[in-house]
């Protein structure tokens, strides 16, 4: 998701006629953070990207080298971009781990506590990952660019990352660039019929300043830039939501963050947009009932290309 500096949202709040303030959550790593960590309890989204990474996605990258025609001596090197707290990377690369005598890993992340966390859970597996070598870079994929000269990889991958992009072509481009023959290039991105992908709609609720793209726009932008063998598919997640219906749960505000990618949303939009998008979390269609549970869909496409 892209997202202005600022948001004014035109309303009324019970005291002040003006304009009511939102501010983009990017604009505030550290509670950014916390989003992601509330997240984590109310989705089954990690765990079926984890699984898909152990079953499908190490297996594809693996198939795609000389090792898997006998060349005990290939070194795997893998680009991470904007791989923030390390999900989905530390599962596909314990798995990779298995399969490759050495792993050259590059890492590249803007925020540097989001690296720091992943650092720290590489630490506390190092023994699943001895064969891995890490260089860690704290910058965004733009500055990166900038100084990245030579080498190429056998494994990229961007998971939730192409939203935050403003010139998508450039870098998918310099991406593409970077594939090895052999390599493999994956996203993993919102579904179209996900909740991301409907809620930054426009003309549903105007005035947020943010923007999605889905796994179907990515693939027009490789397209348009030549990429070859892409391949597609989608992973079934879903987010529990029913904690962004309780006023004072602090959990349930750090999720209605995140899915409106506004800092303090509860507090801070008109009661008119709150209404609204508690209503269509609700009553909508991408509103799912499990087991009881009041849920959104946030279903994930997978990108996978590949050069030859």
């Amino acid at each position: 998701m892209a997202t202005s500096t600022s948001t004014h949202v035109s309303g009324t709040s019970s005291s002040s006629s003006d304009p009511i303030s939102l501010t983009p959550l990017l604009s505030d790593k550290h509670h950014y953070n916390r989003t992601i960590t509330a997240l984590k309890s109310n989705t089954d989204r990690f765990e079926k990207v984890r699984e898909y990474c152990i079953t499908t996605l190490a297996t594809i990258m693996y198939d795609r080298t000389s090792a898997s025609k006998g060349n005990v001596n290939t070194i795997f090197r893998y680009l991470g971009v904007g791989s923030g707290q390390g999900d989905p990377d530390v599962t596909l690369l314990c798995e990779l781990a298995k399969k490759f005598e050495r792993i050259e890993v590059t890492i590249v992340e803007p925020s540097a506590e989001m690296l720091q966390i992943f650092k720290n859970r590489v630490a506390e597996i190092k023994d699943s990952l001895a064969n891995v070598c890490f260089n860690w870079i704290n910058v965004s994929i733009e500055d990166f660019m900038q100084s990245r000269s030579e080498g190429q990889f056998h494994g990229i991958l961007l998971s939730g990352v192409m939203g935050y992009l403003d010139d998508r072509e450039t870098v998918l481009r310099f991406l593409y660039g970077l594939l090895d023959d052999d390599g493999t290039l994956t996203f993993i991105n919102d579904a179209e019929a996900g909740w991301f992908y409907s809620f930054y709609d426009p003309v549903r609720f105007p005035g947020l300043g943010v923007s999605c793209i889905s796994g179907s726009d990515i693939v027009s932008h490789l397209q348009r830039i030549n990429a070859r063998t892409i391949t597609s598919h989608i992973i079934e997640t879903t987010i529990y939501v029913t904690s962004c219906f309780q006023e004072d749960s602090v959990e349930g505000n750090l999720l209605l963050d995140l899915l409106t990618h506004c800092v303090d949303f509860r507090k801070s939009a008109p009661s008119s947009l709150l209404d609204g998008v508690l209503a269509f979390m609700s009553t909508s269609e991408v509103t799912r009932q499990t087991e009881g549970r009041l849920g959104v869909n946030n279903d994930r496409d997978v990108i996978i290309v590949q050069k030859k």
